[in-house]
Order: structure tokens, then sequence, then C-alpha cells
């Protein structure tokens, strides 16, 4: 190389060699603009602090800045937010005198450089992958909000939120809150990434010196956006303290009471004469769930608490419409209903029996009307009846799916399937599988009923006290031409006492129980990929093979046969064992191929698995073929996978 060209070419390699010492320096990365700033105040959670920032640094997303916000913390949390940023120049120490949690984050969008911002609580956690799946998201769509799916846990386990199943089953891109009210279920600052320039266009900031600061922003943040991105994924791990030590777990106080109340009147102001179908959507949060946490309270022993509570229920829920309270939860009314009419014992003695736990179990009735529950208070004369009923529209069904399987002629479900709450030992069932295909006016229904009350292997997903499920089994198997579109949507659908209820199929066994259900060998080679996540809608998908072998002999140690071909002739069609490759002969006949190939003897004297693929694609096969010395081969038509594999040979 000539002297100038190699004293260029130096230049340019120290260039990039200084270029990139830079941007891994605290200084080089005050110079490029991070794609998220992670906002993060803090104050007295040493105890759960280093398990926080080490979900935030585990990150897939890595250019990202962390801004430790310290709000006046007297415990070890400074030195642990200290260290994390002597070791990581992704994270820095922001420090502030005490304010609380919403003047925090103030000071954290203040401090933030990054395109995007999204919070965290200190004593929660981000998923593995979380800013990720809300960062492809908002690229992929440009909407200025995307929201992710939460996660509960504790010491003792984890849990999904009651709301979630309605917020996030199914995968929603730009939308806005007025076409999908449920969001406003999900009034939390984290599980959420915003787009910084539209966070600053709003001119919205926190609440300062108060709990629930959130609130009302979240709601105006929601309003204000063109485009909102709702994903399945989970995203973020909420914690319940074991010692109850959070804000969000103090209902029981005054004080706590008051900043929930206040936080309300300000949503309500923000919501002030914006569409009235948002103010009712956020109404029926505050039924279904957010009055709940403080009925339920000991704080209803003190007559201030008592008396705040009683006149702010009393308020609302007189402006509430009908079909508010027709779609809150059946023990919700009641409930509301003991509170307005100020029955402050009654409802103690209520909540006591348990009338307001999710799943406590009580007597039902199955009326044409939908099912009335038994609730605490079930016949007060003062009560109308119609507050204890769950009205056909809100019935739910029970589901878990143990086998999807190939049959004999077709794709066998079985498992259980059940109508919540209603007791099978005196009501008959007819479970169903529909499957969907395409939309809108091209939609596709197909519907299938099933063997009822079958033997299975897995017991039922859950229980109930009063009402008996051990009748909810099913099996039925489905014929593979029903399978014929490129996606189909399976849903459970159950007939009893004259409700018909339906739901997504979201809750299979956990592969590897019963299994592996990730695909299926269809009769002309294509296979049928089970596409499925915990709590997401099952989509059945069917995948064309691109080879298939068919017409295969053996001749000594010569296997041949014919390829047909759906995606072009093969480009590095090989026999494998293990890492062992053979290569195999091919000629192109139209259409078709043939193929041959010699395998060789093993070493060692051990059975030996061989691979029909094309580079890494396997050759499709139903079944192996076993080239065991001594034994006969099967010929035929015959579709090769790795699962399946072309045979063993010693």
């Amino acid at each position: 190389m000539p002297l100038l060209a190699r004293a260029r070419h130096q230049a340019i390699q120290s260039a990039i060699r200084l270029r990139e010492r830079t941007l891994r320096s605290s200084v080089g990365r005050r110079l490029v603009t991070p794609q998220i700033s992670v906002i993060v105040p803090f104050y007295n959670v040493e105890a759960y602090f280093e398990e926080c920032l080490r979900s935030i640094a585990a990150q897939s997303v890595t250019n990202i800045e962390v801004l430790l916000v310290d709000d006046g913390s007297l415990d070890g949390s400074r030195a642990i937010a200290e260290s994390w940023a002597a070791a990581d120049s992704r994270f820095r120490v922001v420090t502030r005198p005490n304010g609380g949690l919403g003047a925090a984050r103030n000071t954290g969008v203040r401090e933030a450089r990054g395109t995007y911002l999204t919070f965290i609580d200190s004593d929660d956690e981000l998923t593995p992958g979380a800013l990720g799946a809300l960062l492809a998201s908002a690229e992929e769509t440009g909407s200025e909000i995307v929201v992710g799916s939460v996660q509960r846990f504790d010491s003792s386990g984890a849990w999904a939120p009651t709301w979630v199943d309605a917020v996030h089953t199914h995968l929603r891109q730009r939308i806005t809150v007025h076409e999908f009210l449920p969001l406003l279920r999900n009034l939390y600052t984290w599980n959420k990434l915003f787009r910084r320039d539209f966070f600053d266009a709003q001119g919205l900031w926190f609440r300062e010196g108060v709990a629930y600061e959130d609130q009302p922003i979240i709601t105006e943040l929601y309003v204000a956006a063109r485009s909102i991105d709702v994903i399945p994924d989970v995203v973020y791990r909420y914690r319940a303290r074991d010692d109850r030590s959070s804000i969000s777990q103090q209902t029981g106080t005054v004080k706590d009471l008051r900043d929930r109340v206040a936080a309300w009147r300000a949503t309500q102001d923000a919501l002030a004469g914006l569409d009235e179908g948002i103010r009712q959507a956020w109404l029926q949060t505050l039924f279904d769930a957010h009055f709940n946490w403080y009925l339920m309270s000991s704080g209803t022993e003190n007559d201030d608490y008592w008396e705040m509570l009683q006149a702010v229920v009393t308020e609302l829920v007189d402006s509430a419409p009908q079909e508010l309270w027709d779609r809150a939860p059946a023990a919700n009314r009641v409930a509301l209903e003991l509170t307005r009419t100020n029955r402050r014992a009654d409802l103690q003695e209520f909540v006591r029996q348990k009338g307001l736990r999710p799943h406590a179990s009580f007597e039902t009735t199955l009326r044409a009307d939908g099912l009335l529950v038994h609730l605490p208070f079930f016949g007060d004369s003062a009560l109308d009846e119609r507050l204890f009923l769950i009205r056909p529209e809100q019935l739910q069904v029970g589901h878990s799916i143990e086998r999807i399987e190939a049959g004999g002629t077709g794709v066998l479900f079985a498992g259980w399937a059940f109508v919540r709450q209603v007791d099978l030992t005196s009501n008959d069932q007819q479970v169903e599988i529909v499957l969907r295909s395409g939309s809108g006016s091209s939609q596709t229904e197909q519907v299938f009923a099933a063997e009822n009350g079958v033997d299975v292997v897995t017991r039922c997903p859950e229980g109930d006290d009063w009402a008996d499920y051990a009748r909810g089994t099913f099996r039925v198997e489905i014929p593979f031409q029903a399978f014929a579109a490129a996606q189909t949507r399976a849903a459970v659908r159950v007939l009893v006492g004259g409700q018909v209820v339906e739901e997504p199929i979201t809750r299979l066994v956990r592969r590897g129980a019963l299994g592996d259900p990730a695909a299926l060998w269809l009769p002309d080679g294509d296979r049928l990929h089970v596409r499925w996540r915990n709590r997401q809608p099952l989509v059945l998908a069917r995948v064309a093979t691109p080879l298939v072998a068919e017409d295969v002999e053996l001749s000594g140690r010569t296997l041949s046969g014919r390829l047909r071909m759906a995606a072009g002739a093969p480009r590095n069609l090989v026999a494998a064992a293990g890492t062992f490759v053979v290569p195999v002969k091919v000629e192109q006949i139209g259409g078709s191929a043939r193929f041959e190939v010699t395998l060789p003897v093993a070493g060692g004297g051990k059975p030996v698995t061989w691979q029909l693929r094309d580079g890494e694609v396997p050759v499709a096969a139903a079944h192996p073929i076993h080239l065991m010395a001594g034994h006969p081969v099967s010929t035929g038509t015959l579709r090769l996978s790795s699962r399946a594999p072309i045979g063993r040979a010693t």
C-alpha cells in the first residue's frame, strides 16, 4: 500500500477507535441522544432497589439513559444509586429535596434527553425485553404512546391483575382512547412509552405533594394522543410489598382516601367538556375497581373515613346512567347500594362474608336473563334482586386446552370448558370449538360440537366451593380441511341453560407437560403451527413445506426417492447425522426432482439418526425410515422432519 494511502487508512482507523471510546464514555453518552430516558424516582427503597436497577440494565435496548432521581432518600438507596452510576455510564443520579413522587417525576422529565420517556417505580421491575417490545411498536407505527401489559408479584408468586384480560388480550395499534375505552382502566404512569415531543407539547405535569398524582395526567395524555398502541406483552412487574408499606397499599388511611378523592375530582375536571363516552368509561373504572379498594378497607370503621367515602360514592353513582350499573359486577352493585343508602354495618358484614372477593363462591341460579348470585343480603327486601344478577354479556368461560394434536382424520382438541359459577351437577352443557378465518365480509366461521364429560389427564383449571365443574371436560376431532386458511382463530363456546357464552382460546397447558403442540403435520405435507402465548388468543397458522420426499426406496446403503417442490429446487440438499453431512445428488425433472445418497457406515456400532434437509430446512416427513442392519425397510410416501428423521443406521 502506498505510504500516503497507508497513512490515510491509519488515520481513519484511529478516528473510528477514538469515536467508539468516546461513545462508551460518560462524556460520549452525553453527546448522543438516547433512544429512551428511563426515569426512576427513589425514596427509602434499599430493600428492592437493586432488583429494579438490574432489570433495567439487562434490557436488550442499550441506547438508554437512566435517571435515578433521589427524592431526599434517608436510607442506603442513595449509595446503591451512586454505585450503579459509577459502574455504568448510562445511569445518572439526580438530586432534589423531598417533594413526593409527582415532583420527582417532574424533575426526571426536565433532565431527560431521550427521544422517548418511560417511568419505573423503584420497587418494581421491568420484564426481560420490555423496552424492546415498547420501542419496536413505537418505531413501527409512530404512535405517541405505547401501553404494555402488567404483572403483579410478591414474595410468594405472580399474578395478572383482574383488568388485564379486558385491555391487553389483543394487539391494538394506531388507535385512540375513544376507539378503545377499556384502556382507561390502565391509568398508571409506568408500563408505557411516551414520545417526548408529544409529551412536551401537552404542557402537562404530574401533580405534586399528593398520592395518585398520575391518574389525571395519564387520562389527559390518552385523550390528546392521536395514535396509541396497546400491546399484549407483559412489560412491567408491579410489586405488592409483603409489609404493605407502599403508597398503593395504604387504602385504610384517611389521608390516602383524601388523596384518592382529590385524584378523582382532578380527573373529572380534566374530562369536563370532553366526549361523554370518555367520562362514562372512566367512571366505569370506579364502579368496577377503584371504589372496591376503599369499600373493602378497614378504614370504614373510622367515622371521618366513612363520611368522606359515603359522600363521594353517593355523589358519583347517583349521577351515573343505568348502563354503568348494569355493566358493573354484581357484587360491586350490592356494595355500592349499601354504601349509597348509608348501611355502613351491612357493608362491613358484606365484606366480612367475602362478598367483594373476586373468587369467592356463592350459590347461583341460572335463568333466562342471566345468573342470579346468592351473595350476602340476597333476599333483602330493600335491595332490588337485579343487583345480584350477572347479565348474559357478563358471563365468562373458564377453559384450559390440554391437547392439540393430529388425530386419524383431523386435529384433536381436548380439555376443560365451562361457564364460571354455573353448577354442572344440575345443568347440562354443550361445548363447541369455533374456527374463524378472514375478516369483515370475507370472514368464515366453522363450528364443531364436542363430546362432553370425557376423561382428560389434567385437573380442572379452576376451583369453586359451590359450583361443580367435573362434567366440564370435552373432546373433538376437527377435520384437517377445516384449516385450509393461512391463519385460523380458535374460540371455545359453551351452551348451558339457554345461555351461549364464547371466548377466544387463551389458556393451554404449558408445552412439555403433555407434549409440544408447536406444529402438526397435515396430510398434504404442510404444517399447522400452534401460535400461542400465555393469556393470548390461539392462532393456528398453515405453513407450506418447501420439500416433501416421496416414493422413497433403499438399495443396500443407497437411499433414493422423488422430491415434491413447493418453493423451487433445493439449493443445498444434504443427509445429516449431527454435525456429519453427506451431499445428496439431485436431478431435476420438470416440476419435481429425483434424489440419491449413499449413507456411510457409522463407527462404534451405535444407531445413528439421519435427516434430509435443504440447508437448515428439514425435508417434510410423517414417518422415519429405520435403516437398522438386518431389518426390512418400509417404502412409500414419506414426509421427513427433524422430529421424524429419515432413519437410523449403524
